[in-house]
């Protein structure tokens, strides 16, 4: 959509912002909720390692 960005995480799932201590996920997601600023573009981010078991 004209005027969106997409952030993603790979090798993740839906739910990342948050819930996945994604670093950089949570950076653009808190930056639009506190500030209504998207990326400048769109965003890749690393995937979060699995948890040890």
């Amino acid at each position: 959509m004209k005027g969106s960005r997409l952030v993603v995480a790979g090798g993740g799932n839906h739910g990342q912002f948050l819930f996945d201590a994604n670093s950089c996920v949570d950076k653009h997601g808190s930056r639009y909720l506190l500030t209504g600023k998207l990326p400048a573009r769109d965003a890749t981010c690393p995937a979060t390692p699995a948890p040890k078991p």
